[in-house]
């Protein structure tokens, strides 16, 4: 393919191609501009000739390192890729992808450089979804009174939180961590059903504030499994969590206790009446 063809090609992938060209010459002024940057910057080719394009283009919120870089980059006659923020000819600012090559005559001269720039507003809008989300995640789990434990499909522990690490340490003596099977954590436990529920998650089974005992410690839990789902509704892992719910028993029982020993005295007698001291939790017989 010669010279010629080589440039025509070139030329029809500018035009046609979705991202944006800029051409700009050794003085680093636009000479062309393809239909795409006119489409989103709103610019027209007549507009931008000439002009330098960090002149019209950078804002407030573009980096002044990124701008730096490419500066920098063009003067010493070396490609550049750079993520900066640009602005539309409404001001309206967008993320830019810059990827600049230098063209390089036979003498070893900069004749132009041509900057291909993809706009990537969204995928930073994602991204920063994404960080904001991880961030109230990780802040839920930290705060959460709950232990909370995170596993995928081969029941390999992802995450968890310092709620389960400082109680499993401290009651079990055992270390939790990243890519250990939670069924190693469950034995500790010693409750045989931990490792049905998990494999029950894994199938779409999840459970539901379930009450259960752990006798060796003497500890009562409201426990939940639940699957993690992806975008595509195809189940990616688990989630475990335990809630301490010892006291609430503990007020229960006793509370079933005296409930009892009422009824008992209440058979017991028909001609008496009784009273039920409740700061002391004692019957007495009063006159009747």
């Amino acid at each position: 393919m010669g010279k010629n063809e080589n440039l025509e090609t070139l030329s029809l992938v500018a035009k046609y191609t979705n991202n944006m060209v800029l051409i700009i010459n050794d003085l680093s002024q636009i000479t062309w501009v393809n239909d795409a940057f006119i489409k989103i910057m709103k610019y027209t080719l007549d507009e931008v000739r000439s002009k330098r394009p960090g002149d019209f283009l950078n804002g407030p919120l573009s980096g002044q390192q990124e701008g730096l870089n490419i500066r920098t980059a063009i003067k010493n006659k070396l490609p550049f890729k750079e993520e900066i923020i640009h602005y539309t000819k409404d001001q309206l600012p967008i993320w830019i992808l810059a990827d600049g090559q230098p063209i390089i005559d036979d003498f070893g001269m900069l004749t132009k450089y041509i900057i291909v720039e993809t706009d990537i507003t969204y995928q930073k809008q994602q991204q920063e979804i994404l960080k904001r989300t991880e961030s109230k995640l990780n802040a839920f789990f930290n705060s959460s009174g709950s232990i909370l434990i995170l596993f995928d499909k081969s029941l390999r522990i992802t995450t968890f939180n310092k709620k389960a690490e400082s109680f499993i340490q401290s009651q079990f003596n055992v270390t939790i961590q990243i890519g250990i099977t939670i069924l190693n954590i469950f034995k500790s436990f010693e409750i045989e059903k931990f490792g049905e529920f998990a494999l029950d998650t894994l199938n779409g089974f999840g459970i539901e504030n379930f009450e259960i005992q752990l006798k060796k410690i003497g500890i009562w839990w409201n426990i939940r499994f639940l699957s993690i789902y992806d975008s595509f509704g195809s189940i990616i892992g688990g989630s475990f969590t335990a809630l301490d719910i010892t006291e609430r028993k503990n007020i229960e029982i006793v509370l079933k206790q005296n409930e009892e020993r009422f009824k008992l005295v209440s058979k017991a007698t028909f001609d008496a009446i009784w009273d039920w001291d409740i700061e002391k939790n004692t019957l007495f017989r009063g006159e009747g």
